[in-house]
């Protein structure tokens, strides 16, 4: 533990003696109370831990700087207490009562930025502001969303603040980030929702760049402005409407989604429609099954007409997913749509339709099912007698 802070206040002196020189008696109190206070970490109980976090806000902007530039370069030292002190602060300023010291905190994680030379040690202190940042910590954020290696936290930590101005510094730095620093703004603006970019989002999602095309997909997605549905609907016909690299199809689901979320309920029920239509093959039934969940959000006053529908479809895995969805649905109302069904379904649909009008506990139903339990099929009489047994229970332990 000594050789630790030894190590931590010979980095902090030096320091020191560049960027903060105020004489030697300062500087050597300073030095002393930074080592008093890592030797009092890590603290045993609360009341310690806020001592230790008072006594860092009495250091000031300044002596927080200076606590800060000890960290040391990766291999060079162990920066656990340095670390566990300042995610404490960080942790401790966000209380309500402590806005000064968070103001006061946001200024000394810009200004120890600069003064850190190594990577790590800066996407540390950036980690802190998308923690302790809001719109104080965004000019300082966005100088490093061109870092092939910073852009990514600094771009997260933008997402979080999530205001006009974390959203226009976003848009500002697309035009000039490439590489790494390129797809972390590209998916940062999808996650803000930012429609700012969306001109520059439409091109780059046509791409020969997979990598950015993928991410550009994605970010219209998230942000689900109706102006992106040509384009993602483009990408998910090109790739067959199949799982592919750049995940168009993919994207265009979470579209739809988004769409229904945002109310845009008919453009949401267009797409989910025409990838309906399109998504039809053996190997595409979980395509189909995500876009008739869309059309029953989206269409829910013709939802049962959908899953009554989807019914007569060869797969019996997407019959099931149908009859999930319709689930919760089943009400006196709508039980006699289903009823009919059943009398005219096969023998394989007629087990499938039971299972779901018992587990909805139809009671409008337990006549026709009943009558199902003297059918020749046996899998049809072992999920009639389940069905009667949850619909019925004791009262039907005579027909049983």
């Amino acid at each position: 533990m000594f050789k630790k802070i030894t190590l931590i206040l010979l980095a902090i002196v030096a320091f020191s003696h560049t960027a903060f020189a105020q004489g030697s008696k300062d500087q050597r109190t300073l030095t002393t109370r930074i080592a008093d206070l890592l030797a009092q970490l890590p603290a045993k109980n609360a009341q310690e831990l806020k001592g230790s976090m008072l006594e860092i806000s009495d250091m000031g902007e300044a002596g927080f700087v200076t606590l800060m530039s000890g960290l040391a370069a990766p291999g060079k030292g162990n920066n656990g207490l340095l670390e566990y002190a300042i995610g404490g602060y960080s942790a401790y300023v966000m209380d309500k009562a402590n806005e000064a010291d968070r103001v006061m905190s946001v200024n000394a994680y810009c200004k120890a930025l600069s003064a850190v030379a190594d990577k790590q040690n800066k996407e540390f202190l950036i980690s802190q502001l998308e923690l302790v940042g809001r719109d104080d910590a965004v000019p300082c954020l966005q100088t490093y969303l061109n870092d092939a290696q910073l852009a990514d936290p600094a771009a997260r930590a933008l997402v979080k603040i999530n205001s006009d101005a974390s959203k226009a510094a976003l848009a500002s730095a697309l035009p000039t980030a490439t590489g790494p620093a390129q797809l972390a703004v590209v998916e940062a603006l999808g996650l803000s929702r930012s429609k700012q970019a969306l001109p520059a989002l439409h091109a780059l999602a046509s791409s020969s760049d997979e990598k950015v095309a993928k991410a550009a997909l994605s970010a219209l997605a998230h942000i689900a402005d109706p102006s992106s549905a040509q384009i993602l609907n483009a990408a998910a016909a090109q790739a067959g409407y199949l799982y592919e690299n750049k995940n168009a199809l993919e994207s265009n689901l979470y579209y739809a989604q988004m769409l229904v979320k945002d109310g845009n309920k008919s453009q949401a029920s267009q797409v989910a429609k025409l990838i309906a239509e399109k998504a039809i093959g053996d190997n595409q039934v979980h395509t189909r099954t995500a876009a008739l969940k869309i059309l029953v959000d989206s269409q829910t006053e013709n939802s049962n007409e959908l899953l009554l529908a989807a019914m007569d479809d060869k797969n019996a895995e997407y019959r099931a997913a149908a009859l999930k969805f319709a689930l919760p649905s089943i009400t006196p109302a709508t039980s006699g749509l289903w009823i009919t069904k059943l009398g005219k379904a096969s023998p394989e649909l007629k087990v499938q339709l039971v299972q779901m009008l018992g587990k909805a506990g139809s009671k409008e139903a337990l006549p026709k099912i009943t009558k199902l339990l003297k059918s020749k099929d046996q899998d049809l009489r072992l999920a009639t007698i389940d069905a009667v047994s949850a619909i019925g229970q004791e009262q039907s332990l005579d027909d049983l």
